[in-house]
């Protein structure tokens, strides 16, 4: 009958420290902060529904803490609007002494309607870098 429940028992034993043993993944926290563009390269022209690349370039941030995060486009008739923004690790104590770049990051989009745009890279409150840019069918 022990014989029986040794299996048994050895079992939710070793679950039980399976269970135990693992941590919850620390989820860490940032503040996030629109990068300034340094220059960016966009196509003069592109064809309609045809996806092309703006090309990126700045200064995310002085330690390895910082990173990019992420593009938000907003789009209103022919007018786009791009924010690039970062983010910073709130409570990191050790950052790696490294300055980090946007070096080229490529954002890839399309437009389905003909006509001339203008792109506009958002600096910061006030302040854009403009292009302009013609799509053709």
């Amino acid at each position: 009958m022990y014989k029986n429940l040794f299996p048994v028992i050895v079992s939710v034993v070793f679950l039980f420290l399976i269970i135990l043993s693992c941590k919850k993944e620390i989820d860490t926290e940032y503040n996030y902060f629109l990068i300034p563009i340094d220059s960016v390269a966009v196509p003069d022209t592109v064809k309609t529904s045809k996806p092309f690349e703006i090309t990126f370039f700045g200064l995310v941030g002085t330690n390895g803490c910082y990173s990019f995060s992420e593009f938000v486009v907003q789009k209103l008739d022919n007018e786009i609007t791009i924010e690039a923004w970062g983010k910073n690790k709130k409570e990191a104590q050790i950052c790696p002494q490294v300055m980090v770049y946007l070096r080229g990051k490529k954002m890839n989009y399309s437009l389905s309607e003909p006509g001339e745009y203008l792109i506009k890279v958002k600096q910061n409150e006030n302040s854009y870098l403009q292009f302009s840019l013609v799509v053709k069918e």
